[in-house]
């Protein structure tokens, strides 16, 4: 909604990137969205790479996967320097807060 507020200081297709919140890993952040669930004891298991690259041989969907490896073996950081240029007070809710909302609006 801020950024609405200032869209006339901007052009059409300008980019303004959210930093976000770089978790350790998708398990770390798995085990986060677990314990907000009500679920701390919660089981996070990994698919082998090697089993999906078997099921794209037979399903597009996975093999699509699979061309999104790179998210999921890494961590994709963005630059949010120029929202906080935009909005100087602009303050990033804490990720424990957004999990927490976000599951308490599918409940």
């Amino acid at each position: 909604m801020q950024l609405l507020s200032i869209a006339d200081r901007l052009s059409l297709f300008d980019v303004v990137n959210f930093g976000g919140y770089a978790a350790g890993s998708q398990g770390d952040f798995l085990r986060l969205v677990a314990r907000q669930a009500g679920y701390p004891d919660l089981p996070i298991r990994r698919v082998p790479w090697s089993v999906l690259r078997f099921l794209g041989l037979f399903n597009g969907v996975v093999r699509e996967l699979l061309e999104l490896r790179y998210l999921f073996d890494g961590a994709v950081i963005l630059n949010g320097s120029r929202l906080r240029g935009l909005l100087p007070d602009y303050r990033d809710t804490p990720i424990e807060n957004a999990v927490r909302k976000t599951l308490e609006s599918y409940r």
